[in-house]
């Protein structure tokens, strides 16, 4: 069985029409078409992770949303060995100022170099070693913090609060208030930082904050699980495995940054790498799942290896429509 995740792959509710009618994908509306709608899941609209966030936890286990799992993505360990403990992700952001309020820039709009970010590491850095926390560099856009006594903090994933007021989605528990206090630091810090310097004038978005999510105890070892592709995988639906999930994560950004044009370049340009050798043969030898979400609402729709050859049916993409 073949499983692909859209984050973002249902347009929000109030474009949805014009959307849909804009969007040049045949493959998709032939494959929806024969589909049948399997779950399909509301969320609160203030939940600390997205639709798509939650699928995976559930079906491939909690470890892949927090830093146990994003450290294995990274190959963080064995070099250099990681001390037990409870670790959190972190990552360096750009906070922009609301009329009232600060609101989560998506980090994929930073473009953090390596040497930016290595400086504003070494930066950080020693107000961690003074509150005893411990620092790990892993790339440019994600570090980890082991920070035991901090386990009850209730964090929110960062694709969750971007665009929105940060204080809704800020930590929460008794150590929050360490946490905020450690925040106001590095803001603080990276004020008037030479990076920050250099990215205003030529015109870049400052990293002006960090951003705290995915805690979780570091296990002696990650369970297997069902592997996942991404996007940018170089291969063909063929080449996957027969059980594998491929997490269309090209579409996260147009939309968190509202940009609707390019949303509806990169789901045709799914459409034309996925979708459609999909239907040309990719269903011959297995059933596909679609997992279509956005900011509160997931839909999974079911082609089996028969849909191709109902011919009678009409193209349609009417199911990515609110119902």
């Amino acid at each position: 069985m073949l499983e692909i995740v859209l984050p973002f792959g249902l347009p929000p509710d109030e474009l949805a029409q014009d959307l849909i009618k804009a969007l040049q994908t045949p493959a998709l509306a032939k494959l929806l078409a024969g589909a049948s709608i399997g779950e399909v899941r509301h969320f609160e609209a203030f939940s600390s992770r997205l639709p798509d966030e939650f699928w995976l936890a559930q079906r491939l286990g909690e470890h892949t949303q927090n830093a146990v799992g994003a450290m294995h993505r990274w190959k963080v360990a064995p070099n250099p060995p990681l001390e037990p403990g409870y670790w959190f992700i972190l990552n360096p952001i750009h906070l922009h100022i609301a009329r009232d309020h600060l609101v989560l820039t998506s980090p994929r709009q930073l473009h953090l170099t390596e040497d930016e970010a290595q400086a504003l590491f070494a930066c950080a850095s020693p107000y961690f070693e003074e509150a005893a926390l411990s620092l790990l560099y892993a790339t440019p856009s994600q570090w980890f913090l082991r920070a035991d006594a901090w386990a009850d903090l209730q964090t929110s994933s960062i694709n969750a609060a971007c665009g929105h007021n940060v204080d809704i989605w800020m930590p929460k528990g008794s150590a929050a208030r360490a946490w905020r206090k450690l925040q106001n630091e590095i803001q603080m810090a990276w004020f008037a930082h030479p990076v920050n310097q250099a990215r205003e004038a030529r015109g870049a978005l400052p990293v002006n904050s960090i951003w705290l999510s995915g805690g979780a105890k570091l296990p002696q070892a990650i369970p297997p699980s069902t592997p996942v592709f991404r996007s940018d995988w170089n291969g063909t639906p063929s080449d996957l495995p027969e059980d594998s999930i491929l997490y269309a994560d090209s579409l996260i950004e147009p939309a968190l940054a509202g940009d609707w044009a390019a949303w509806l370049q990169e789901m045709q340009e799914l459409d034309r790498n996925w979708f459609n050798p999909l239907m040309q043969k990719g269903l011959r030898h297995r059933p596909l799942h679609l997992i279509f979400t956005h900011s509160h609402t997931l839909r999974q729709f079911s082609c089996n290896t028969f849909n191709k050859y109902l011919f009678w049916r009409r193209p349609k993409l009417s199911g990515l429509l609110p119902s």
